[in-house]
């Protein structure tokens, strides 16, 4: 057991992920099998395992083998010890990534009382489960409760780590991501260009695009750095400065994370999207096919950003007016949605894209059901319609997703 764990680190160390995710699956095996299935070594293997497939990008397999390191180490502990809460962060962080908010959220508060009780309100790991809730606070257009968490976040990480702390990045781009959202783009520039400059100073080599030190600063932080800054340039209808950002995403991710990763992914659908602004339909169309790939690779056919994809063939078809055309993608967008948990606010936004595609086909009566059912679900979740923040997406078709 030990050996194949040593081994799996010493892979994990050279980046040989598919080979350390073999290793550590080996040893799990064997504890299972040999030692029982409650036991600390197993939720450690486990928890081994779902890191490495994180960084492969196998989010679906992450989020399994957290959870089942959730399970021994709750059976083990109690719900309320410190080592079940860092686990459920772990956890949290993949449900951010594949838009399942509502249970992140309430996975991230339980974290963050049980980590006061344990270490007091001013401690790192406090500081970084603030930061997390505020990424499933942007997520669900809580943009002042995210503000609020994320300058929390700040202010514990400087007072105790210093400004050049890597989590620092990320409060800063939850910051500069809520600033995009509430269209308050030169504050959204501000906080992600901090984010940006701490990153190459501290961490990156923006030159030879490659890794100076320290491990936790990873590639897709930078790249979802860019693909934000990009939106703001969007958002200012500079598409010529937002596409040469989304670029420079799209070539980190070819340098640095040396294979198709869903922040690339994002940069193209971003790019496709300001190729639509600029009517180059053939190369929009393009970008969506390779954004597509990559993400039915990495999270699956019937996930959101797949979704998006029809969206966004919709979005690129009702700006030439081929409304049938439009309909049918915007349809299977609305099938995958459905289907998905935590997504309503997607799927009012959708339905407001079927209905002004439905506008343009002249089929009035239809169009204002689509409307309807958008408005609905809107009610639902805000209980008054009259509390909306401003939103980019108010201002076209498509959402731009610029962050997972």
């Amino acid at each position: 057991i030990q050996k194949s764990i040593r081994n799996g680190e010493k892979l994990e160390q050279e980046k040989k992920f598919e080979e350390s995710a073999e290793e550590f699956s080996n040893a799990i095996e064997v504890i299972e099998n040999v030692i029982g299935v409650k036991n600390e070594d197993l939720a450690m293997a486990l928890t081994s395992l779902g890191r490495v497939q994180e960084k492969m990008q196998h989010h679906k397999d992450a989020k399994e083998s957290y959870e089942r390191a959730l399970e021994v180490y709750t059976e083990l502990h109690g719900e309320t010890h410190k080592t079940v809460a860092e686990c459920a962060l772990q956890v949290a962080e993949i449900m951010i990534v594949m838009k399942e908010g509502t249970s992140a959220l309430k996975m991230v508060t339980d974290a963050i009382e049980t980590l006061e009780a344990f270490y007091g309100k001013h401690h790192s790991a406090v500081a970084i489960a603030y930061c997390k809730r505020a990424e499933v606070y942007n997520q669900q257009e809580n943009y002042r409760l995210a503000l609020a968490d994320a300058e929390k976040a700040f202010s514990l990480i400087r007072n105790m780590e210093g400004v050049q702390h890597p989590e620092i990045i990320k409060c800063f781009m939850s910051k500069g991501y809520s600033y995009m959202l509430m269209q308050l783009n030169s504050k959204a520039k501000e906080a992600i260009n901090s984010g940006l400059n701490i990153a190459f100073i501290n961490y990156w080599s923006k030159e030879e695009g490659k890794r100076i030190k320290d491990d936790s600063v990873g590639p897709g932080i930078v790249s979802e750095l860019y693909n934000n800054l990009g939106t703001v340039y969007y958002q200012q209808r500079n598409f010529a400065l937002a596409k040469k950002i989304y670029y420079l995403s799209v070539a980190l991710n070819d340098k640095i994370v040396g294979r198709e990763g869903a922040d690339k992914g994002i940069a193209l659908n971003n790019l496709g999207m300001i190729n639509v602004k600029l009517k180059l339909f053939d190369e929009a169309f393009k970008n969506f096919e390779d954004a597509y790939l990559i993400h039915k690779d990495v999270y699956g056919s019937d996930s959101l950003h797949v979704a998006m994809y029809y969206n966004n063939r919709a979005v690129a078809f009702k700006c030439q007016r081929k409304y049938d055309e439009a309909l049918l993608e915007i349809e299977k967008a609305i099938a995958i949605i459905k289907d998905n948990p935590n997504t309503e606010l997607d799927l009012s936004e959708f339905l407001k894209n079927k209905a002004v595609i439905l506008k343009g086909k002249k089929a009035l009566p239809e169009a204002e059901k689509a409307l309807r059912e958008s408005l609905k679900i809107k009610e639902t979740l805000y209980g008054c319609l009259l509390y909306t923040s401003p939103s980019p997406r108010d201002a076209t078709l498509s959402r731009m997703p610029s962050s997972a």
